[in-house]
């Protein structure tokens, strides 16, 4: 089927195969326009939710894919993209969620990326051994995995875009000013922290070659050579052998 000779879904077949009422209606999307979606984001309700686990019930893989979806925009390019990271990260080389807790999760609105945010964190403290002075109220209910990058579990941002009633995440773009007296005090008490622990200084450069926003911390990792001298190796610059 071409695309031109795509229909909308919502008839009276389509929708009660898909258990949904023949007056359902997708709410606009006009009013629930964010940052993280530029068609909009999705009201969820339990006939979307329905409606979703038996059509993902129906898919088989590669889910990149699947071009029926039947449902109205803009849950159709959200499925459409879930879909095709979903496939994508199943593809990476070690993905510790499984397709049919995703799949199953995603259909559960909102309260899913909150619960993928938290096994995030969980696992990227407990995989560097880092220690809460005081643990969230959340913490023992949430599974954790050792990593060795972030992207081992699954990103909530590659979930379905729900609308939400919460707008915390604007609070991520208003400015931050730090005085310059409390970054002077930081680094004295880090001095005094660390005053009798041997601490190799290391050159700005071989932060920035080694440093990745989605790796966590690897036992096995071996310090880089100095930028001047990873300019000449033979990975980075290979020049073809004469002759």
């Amino acid at each position: 089927m071409n695309s031109r000779d795509y229909k909308s879904p919502w008839g009276v077949e389509d929708s009660i195969h898909y258990g949904l009422k023949n007056d359902f209606k997708l709410s606009s999307s006009d009013s629930s326009k964010s940052v993280y979606s530029s068609g909009g984001c999705v009201k969820h309700s339990a006939d979307i939710q329905f409606a979703l686990e038996v059509f993902f019930s129906k898919l088989s893989r590669p889910f990149h894919l699947v071009t029926m979806i039947p449902f109205g925009e803009p849950l159709r390019s959200e499925i459409k993209r879930f879909l095709i990271s979903l496939e994508a990260y199943l593809e990476s080389s070690e993905p510790k969620l499984s397709q049919e807790e995703i799949m199953k999760g995603v259909c559960l609105g909102p309260s899913y990326a909150e619960y993928l945010k938290r096994v995030r964190l969980k696992s990227f403290i407990k995989t560097n051994k880092g220690i809460f002075f005081g643990k969230p109220d959340w913490w023992d209910e949430i599974p954790e995995y050792q990593i060795n990058d972030i992207g081992e579990i699954f990103n909530y941002a590659y979930l379905i875009h729900w609308e939400e009633e919460c707008e915390d995440y604007l609070y991520g773009f208003e400015p931050v000013s730090i005085s310059p007296e409390y970054i002077d005090f930081f680094e004295e008490t880090l001095r005094i922290l660390l005053r009798d622990t041997p601490v190799e200084r290391i050159d700005p450069r071989e932060i920035l070659l080694s440093s990745s926003g989605s790796i966590t911390l690897n036992e096995n990792f071996k310090k880089n050579e100095d930028f001047r001298s990873k300019r000449t190796n033979e990975w980075l610059f290979r020049v073809p052998s004469s002759g």
